[in-house]
């Protein structure tokens, strides 16, 4: 990941177990919500085994078909009230 220079994370959240897990981060960064998707985008574009489903101005899906099942990996960027943005980041499986 190329993520902007300077960026800090603060996670809020990280729950999951097999079949569904999320992370919650507050990212402090100068770069606009659009900016820190594309980051994400740009490095998912290196994983063959993830295809790109949807894209929106503040979220990107991809599937992925695994031996154990279908799996969606969904990443939300928004900005926030205290100046920074929200970064959520979700992996579940789809046929459980």
């Amino acid at each position: 990941y190329q993520w902007p220079e300077g960026i800090k994370f603060n996670r809020l959240i990280s729950i999951g177990d097999k079949q569904h897990w999320k992370q919650k981060y507050h990212a402090q960064t100068d770069v606009s919500a659009n900016e820190l998707l594309k980051v994400y985008v740009n490095a998912m574009q290196a994983h063959d085994d993830w295809t790109a489903e949807a894209e929106t101005e503040h979220q990107a899906s991809w599937v992925s078909v695994k031996p154990d099942g279908t799996w969606r990996n969904t990443v939300s960027v928004v900005p926030d009230e205290a100046k920074g943005l929200m970064l959520t980041l979700e992996v579940a499986r789809q046929d459980s």
